[in-house]
């Protein structure tokens, strides 16, 4: 069975689980099965279609609860190695054997020097990040994937609307635009959004309607983000 696959089966199996908790809380993640989050690793595998020699590193896959994030966790099950960026993860937990711990944060500087230190990566993934970091940041280390990185692909997904931000540093037309121009040794051939939403990504306010007979009040459910993802891969 090619690896794709078998991580999709695992994915099933193992997501929305006690055994394998969510990487922010160490519970389970609540939005179930065929949610906006599990088309996020849904569509990360796909993109990243890795073979038995690949040798990721996952930016912000660590967690302070269970040491490795779920997606993280999940990519060990197939990859050769597994590097996970992350200053948060938890200072006493122990990795698998194939699995490299590296409690930094992924700035230009330190992201450079570790893309340097390991030519072998063939695939970075970057899930659910950018959206969480401060521009300057998150540009830095677009720069450093561009300057340093001699592997098959870049992946991320994000949360995305075109003109407003519902929290801090979320992306939109303008902030996606200066986030990856930096980028001139690596172009996306995939690009795609999710057929699905989170339950918060809706405003659900109530809207009073003062001309209507009974003057009644309706929600307003107006989608506030939704998530997209990309992939990079080497210009010719």
């Amino acid at each position: 069975m090619h690896l794709t696959e078998r991580l999709k089966q695992e994915l099933w199996q193992r997501f929305g689980t006690q055994e394998h908790p969510a990487e922010w809380d160490g519970l389970v993640y609540g939005g179930g099965k065929l949610s906006q989050r599990y088309w996020e690793y849904f569509q990360s595998i796909e993109l990243l279609a890795l073979t038995e020699d690949s040798v990721i590193l996952d930016i912000g896959g660590g967690s302070p609860v269970t040491g490795m994030g779920f997606f993280s966790s999940l990519l060990a099950t197939v990859a050769k190695r597994v590097i996970v960026m992350d200053p948060n993860i938890r200072p006493d937990a122990t990795p698998p054997p194939n699995v490299t711990f590296v409690r930094e944060p992924a700035d230009e500087g330190r992201l450079g020097r570790l893309l340097d230190a390991h030519p072998e990566l063939t695939h970075i993934s970057c899930v659910s990040v950018f959206e969480h970091i401060e521009p300057a940041v998150r540009e830095g280390i677009i720069r450093a994937v561009d300057g340093h990185f001699v592997g098959q692909a870049f992946i991320a997904t994000l949360e995305y609307h075109a003109k407003r931000t519902y929290f801090e540093h979320a992306l939109t037309a303008a902030t996606l635009s200066d986030l990856f121009s930096p980028f001139t040794r690596f172009y996306p051939d995939q690009f795609c959004a999710s057929p699905v939403w989170c339950q918060d990504a809706f405003d659900t306010r109530v809207l009073f309607r003062p001309f209507r007979r009974k003057k009644r009040e309706h929600p307003v459910d107006i989608p506030r983000w939704y998530p997209i993802a990309f992939r990079f891969v080497p210009v010719a």
